[in-house]
């Protein structure tokens, strides 16, 4: 110890240190050391590498870091540990890693700067990645002519440019010729988040991290824009240079009523297989969706603003009933539903917490409040939490929208609540297609079709059902009231090797990657294999006279795809297996559930539905516009979306979406079927599977162009 007044490095003892890194011996070592004071054996003292002191009073006095020592997202990271690990990389000959924050000042990121001979950017994130947890891989990496550094020898933090992710592309820049491709780029612009210098017209959507949602945003956003696309080309044109070639103006196209729909019509095929699923409280099967809100609301304004797109978007005015011979139907009514569906709570009068716990109880008793032959099927809850600003929980049947529909009716939503406010009209863009005509022309294709493409695949005898992982106890999928959820977490950097470097390589996307990953997985925990995973798809392919771009219903498509590859596959083989299987399902897959669940075709429904499900539901952040009034809120705990007593529809439902630029992968399974552990065990073989994978592909990609 040090005399009073002189500075030394703290250390902390007692029952409150822990024992050490997790998988960092060395760095376990150096930081936990014996506890020479106290009188108990095997105590420890943890050195934090603040510079302290105590004063005449014995107060501590903090004077800064010993070392460079930085916390990011609640980790304590030593940023020579991460210079030390570039720096192992041959080709790397200087390194400089510092912390940095936004524009805002609110969030702290790593950024590396390096200095090489000449090294692939990809191969160096692998390299970190095989050397350091992910909450230490930097975020940015900056190629510098030389590391900027005081008389000390210390980086000279003020020198270093601002760090910025640049697209690493091959293909050479080519900007927009006209005014239709710069208006596309605009679009892409504002969906993928970059920058419009950086989106050459012969980029690749998809290699750029699109998704089919973002496909169909897109068309949405050109649509508004006066520029009209098939849906179908969005998935085989892939580049502006392409569809500016095969853009047409939406005044081009057949006109599409803008008149309310009114009457009943049949079930869609999605709707079809929920009544099919015989729920034991299907009135209580929702959607919920939480916002937080920056300014007091009016709540004359807020419920114009939602009556607007309740006429606007006739699915969202629909109730269901039987008819004499037992069938379910939807009824829409053209005017708007008597019953009150927006409600208003004050609860500022509570502290934080209870007042989180008071808001999910109102949610969930609006969550029982929905009745099937009812409409709306919708609640719209404002919350004062006090200080000028609130919360908006909006609660849905699953009957009226799928996830597009809920972009839809966010977006419409906040653009009529901001105009209102202003006190300017609230004028919408132009409907699509509606349900009513939809599902007409599914009875048309019903009557005409033979399904022979559909039936060849669906109907083969291997579309037998695999449970992926072996049940620790045997019967069914469990209830909800039985529910668990495990989350998986991978960091930017192997998300951004899902995303954009992987599918650039082996022209895929992120959907397929991870699910080469799974039907790995799953192999090797079951001794298959094959896999027959259900896929979750947007369903919005239409046709020559059904535009479903913007169309609010519950369209999306779950259908059962078959997988197999070589346990000895290399990552490459099993990713060209997988995509290939993929191109093998019918184009139209929306029609598995016409064929499954409206026609009820014998030869599809001799076999049971896969027990895998799993959906890719693209980029949360997406969602919602940055800087508008109302932003969502990701997670509250406690709300029941489902009843309790309703049954589970798969063994696992998986689900995979980017929040903050990181992949976010949740596994639903029974707590009555599955034990904890076993969860965890797939998580962890798929997480190694994933990052293996990565780390392979990329150093083949690397040696190919060494020896090329």
């Amino acid at each position: 110890p040090v005399p009073q007044g002189i500075a030394g490095e703290l250390h902390i003892g007692g029952s409150g240190v822990a024992q050490g890194y997790v998988n960092l011996a060395e760095l376990t070592k150096e930081r936990f050391i014996p506890d020479l004071f106290s009188k108990l054996n095997g105590q420890r003292l943890y050195k934090t590498g603040d510079l302290c002191r105590f004063d005449e009073n014995g107060t501590i006095d903090y004077l800064g870091r010993m070392d460079a020592q930085v916390k990011i997202r609640g980790f304590r990271i030593e940023l020579g540990d991460i210079e030390s690990a570039l720096l192992s990389h041959d080709a790397i000959t200087d390194a400089a890693v510092v912390d940095v924050a936004d524009d805002a000042g609110s969030h702290k990121r790593l950024a590396a700067y390096y200095v090489s001979k000449a090294v692939d950017l990809a191969a160096l994130k692998t390299h970190i990645a095989a050397k350091l947890p992910s909450h230490m891989h930097p975020a940015f990496y900056v190629a510098l002519d030389e590391i900027p550094r005081l008389p000390s020898g210390k980086t000279n933090r003020k020198a270093l440019p601002k760090p910025e992710q640049a697209l690493q592309k091959a293909k050479q820049y080519v900007a927009p010729r006209n005014e239709t491709e710069t208006i596309l780029v605009a679009l892409w612009t504002d969906i993928l988040k970059i920058p419009a210098e950086k989106i050459g017209i012969h980029d690749s959507f998809f290699e750029l991290g699109g998704d089919s949602l973002m496909a169909i945003q897109f068309a949405c956003a050109a649509e508004e824009e006066g520029i009209a696309f098939d849906m179908n080309a969005l998935f085989t044109l892939t580049t502006i240079a392409e569809l500016s070639e095969i853009a047409t103006t939406t005044d081009a196209k057949a006109p599409i009523t803008q008149n309310s729909i009114e009457g009943s019509y049949p079930l869609l095929p999605r709707q079809a297989k929920f009544f099919a699923d015989n729920f034991a409280e299907p009135h209580h099967w929702n959607r919920f969706f939480m916002f937080d809100i920056d300014h007091e609301v009016d709540l004359n304004i807020l419920k114009n603003a939602f009556d607007a797109v309740l006429i606007h978007h006739d699915n969202m005015r629909v109730s269901f009933a039987q008819d004499k011979a037992g069938h379910w139907q939807q009824h829409c009514s053209a005017a708007l539903p008597q019953a009150n569906y927006v409600h208003n709570h004050d609860v500022s009068d509570l502290w934080a917490e209870a007042q989180e716990a008071k808001i999910v109880e109102i949610c969930n008793d609006y969550q029982t409040r929905l009745m099937l032959d009812t409409a709306p099927l919708l609640h719209v809850i404002h919350f004062n939490v006090g200080n000028g600003i609130g919360k908006l929980a909006i609660i849905a049947h699953h009957l009226l929208l799928d996830i597009v529909s809920s972009r839809i009716i966010f977006e419409d939503f906040i653009k009529s609540y901001e105009e209102a406010r202003l006190g300017l009209p609230m004028p919408l863009a132009a409907k699509t297609s509606s349900v009513q005509d939809f599902t007409h022309h599914l009875n048309k294709i019903s009557e005409a079709s033979d399904f022979e493409e559909e039936i060849s695949y669906w109907g083969a005898d291997r579309m037998t059902a695999t449970d992926g992982i072996s049940s620790d106890n045997a019967g069914d999928f469990g209830t909800e009231a039985t529910a668990e959820n495990a989350e998986l977490i991978f960091d930017t950097a192997t998300t951004e090797a899902m995303l954009k470097t992987i599918p650039a390589l082996h022209g895929t996307n992120i959907q397929t990657f991870i699910l080469t990953a799974l039907q790995q997985t799953f192999q090797q925990l079951n001794n298959e294999n094959h896999s027959i995973i259900s896929i979750c798809g947007h369903g919005r392919t239409g046709s020559d006279t059904i535009n479903l771009s913007r169309t609010v219903g519950w369209l999306n498509t779950v259908y059962p795809a078959f997988f197999s590859s070589p346990s000895d596959a290399s990552p490459a083989e099993r990713l060209a297996a997988i995509n290939s299987q993929l191109d093998a399902v019918p184009a139209r897959n929306e029609h598995y559930n016409l064929l499954r669940y409206s026609i009820k075709h014998p030869q599809i429904t001799q076999h049971a539905p896969p027990s895998l499900f799993f959906n890719y539901i693209s980029q949360i952040d997406a969602l919602i516009p940055k800087g508008v009034s109302f932003q969502p809120v990701v997670e509250l705990d406690g709300v029941r979306s489902s009843h309790p007593d309703n049954h589970l529809g798969y063994g696992l439902y998986m689900e995979a979406g980017i929040l903050e630029k990181e992949l976010h992968f949740h596994t639903t399974y029974s707590s009555s079927r599955y034990n904890a552990d076993t969860i965890q065990t797939f998580h962890n073989k798929l997480q190694e599977n994933i990052r293996q994978s990565i780390e392979i592909l990329l150093k083949d990609n690397a040696s190919k162009h060494i020896t090329g």
